[in-house]
This record gives C-alpha cells, structure tokens and sequence, in this order.
C-alpha cells in the first residue's frame, strides 16, 4: 500500500548446484507441488500490484528459457518444463493485468540460474527477447549444457537498481540478465571482479539492451 514501485517474485528460481567441480553441476528446481503453491501466490501478487493506485514502476523477477517453446535444449538447460511453467504463467498473467498506458513501466527481469556465490560480478544483459545469452553457451555440437549464471546477491542489486534508479527504458520490456561470460565462480569473489562491477555502469548497459528485441546474437564477453 503506497508503494510506488515493487518487484514481484515467487522466491524460488532454478537453482545451480555444483558436485566435486566446475564440470560436473545439476540444476535444482522445487518440487511440483511447491512450484505450484509458489506460483499462484505469485499471479495473486501479479493481480494485487495491477490494482494498485500508487504503483508506477513493477519489476518482475523470471526465468531464461521462455523464449520459444519449441527450443528444448534451452529449457532443459534452465530446469526443464517444472522450472518454467509457473514463470511463464506469472509473465502471461502481468501483460493482462498492466495497463502502461496509465504510466506505468513494467521490466521482465529473466535471470539465468542462481548461485550462492559472492555478488558484485559485472553483469551482460540481453533484451532481444530470443534466449541470446542461453545461446551463446551451446552449439549444435555441446554435450555440457551449462546455463547462464549469476549470484543471488548480483540478482538482487540489479533488482534494486531497476526499482530504484530512474527508468529510461520501454514501458514494457524483457531483460535478460547474467554473468558475463569471463567472469565465472573463479572469480567471484576476487578485487578484479568485484572493481569491474563497480565501474560497470549498470543504467547505460541495461538501456542498451533494451534496444535489441530486433537482434537475434549478442556479444556477451
């Protein structure tokens, strides 16, 4: 109630887990019975916000993988269909809901698979709205389909920054968001990723991407 801006998330996303190495790593997605409990508390949020007099900014918090539904590769690689079914029903559900012709500005924030690494990793984001980042990782040729990454603590500051920084952006748009490439678990942590994120400048980046629903690649070193 008098909020004007809020994210909007079901807390659980698909979750990357590693066992003994770098090459060997599952992805964890909660049950089906929770991933649906989860998911209609989530529309219900969806709904509640929509009717909300005093909202003029919503960020709602997705999942990589929802690009095309024919695209298995992509989707197994973000958890499978148990993984992306309650996101694309919450992503559904906002464009009935929000009308931006009142001003509103609505941002799908689609993230790659969360880690429990330290944050301030420098971030590459893609609004092409085509998965580019999940395709980026994978040729016709991979065996090892590893998704995009980042930290559930850099998931949560772009969050913020998209909440509370001024929005020059489309009123609606998809915005897919990671780790770059050359920053992986090795180097969270560590003074040159954590110098990298602070002088990355996160409102110029996310603004640029916002611009690529037309591009099909992206350059995500």
């Amino acid at each position: 109630e008098d909020a004007s801006a809020a994210v909007l998330c079901d807390a659980s996303h698909n979750e990357l887990v590693w066992q003994n190495d770098e090459n060997e790593f599952c992805v964890i997605v909660p049950a089906q019975d929770e991933q649906n409990a989860l998911s209609s508390r989530l529309l219900q949020e969806i709904e509640a916000a929509s009717s909300s007099t005093t909202l003029d900014r919503v960020v709602l918090r997705s999942s990589m993988g929802l690009a095309s539904d024919e695209e298995k590769k992509s989707q197994t690689m973000m958890g499978g269909e148990v993984a992306l079914s309650g996101p694309r029903k919450a992503e559904q559900r906002l464009k009935e809901c929000f009308d931006t012709k009142k001003g509103r500005s609505c941002v799908v924030l689609r993230l790659g698979a969360l880690t429990d690494d330290p944050g301030m990793v420098p971030l590459v984001f893609d609004g092409s709205e085509k998965d580019a980042l999940l395709f980026a990782r994978y040729d016709d040729d991979s065996t090892t389909l590893h998704p995009p990454i980042l930290s559930r603590a850099d998931a949560a500051r772009v969050s913020t920054h998209l909440l509370k920084k001024p929005w020059f952006g489309p009123q609606y748009c998809t915005l897919d968001c990671a780790w770059k490439i050359k920053f992986g678990r090795n180097s969270a942590g560590t003074e040159e990723a954590f110098i990298a994120a602070s002088q990355q400048n996160l409102a110029a980046d996310i603004l640029t991407a916002t611009a690529m629903k037309e591009t099909a690649t992206v350059t995500a070193k």
